[in-house]
């Protein structure tokens, strides 16, 4: 990876059983991973680590101004884990 902080996946709106499998999972890779109960907004994009992947689920908000915000800390990679994108700003993503 080029971006040494890359290593880094910031989870917003996890349960304890999301915690255990991404855990589990994880094992043999060794990302630092940081978990956030809260949904993913404008007042709690602060919380993300420069250089994260951020991985946010249904009811974040991935609007224009979380997009800027993620952009500035240098977040390149927003995964989601549910089946649809309407809470995500595809053009501000762009």
């Amino acid at each position: 990876m080029t971006n040494p902080t890359a290593n880094k996946i910031t989870f917003f709106s996890t349960q304890a059983y999301d915690k255990q499998f991404f855990s589990e999972c994880n094992t043999p890779f060794g990302f630092e991973l940081d978990y956030f109960e809260t949904q993913l907004n404008a007042t709690t994009a602060n919380l993300v680590q420069e250089g994260s992947v951020v991985c946010v689920f249904v009811n974040d908000k991935v609007d224009a101004n979380v997009v800027k915000q993620l952009a500035a800390k240098k977040v390149t990679i927003i995964a989601l884990r549910c089946a649809g994108f309407n809470n995500v700003d595809v053009e501000a993503c762009r």
